[in-house]
């Protein structure tokens, strides 16, 4: 019986820590806008973390199929970036839904939708 008892307190431990240690790390994005939006030819967006992150920023379609890749790499606390309706491929990207997705830690993602009208 006493086993069990240490089991599941450490099991209850665990599980404490794990989402104490989640929340901690997902709350390091402070700011997170775009602008224009909606977009006609470029977009700004501008990000800010609590303290120094590596960061992944991608533009993403209505599918969800990576359009551009625009930043990856470490930020000190704040990020701008601009995004000309470019993709990878070269070519100007139609009007429709578009997302921008943010990761960071390799574990944590944060997204805003971005709507490009001509």
């Amino acid at each position: 019986m006493k086993k069990a008892n240490i089991k599941f307190t450490l099991l209850i431990v665990i599980s404490v820590l794990t989402g104490i240690l989640a929340a901690t790390s997902h709350d390091l994005i402070q700011n997170f806008q775009i602008s224009p939006n909606p977009m006609d030819r470029v977009v700004h967006i501008a990000l800010s973390f609590k303290e120094p992150v590596n960061v992944s920023v991608r533009i993403v379609d209505a599918n969800e199929s990576s359009v551009k890749n625009l930043f990856v790499g470490d930020v000190n606390r704040e990020l701008l970036l601009s995004w000309n309706r470019i993709g990878d491929n070269g070519f100007l990207v139609p009007s429709g839904r578009y997302e921008v997705v943010v990761s960071f830690q390799s574990r944590y993602t944060s997204t805003k939708k971005t709507l490009i009208l001509r």
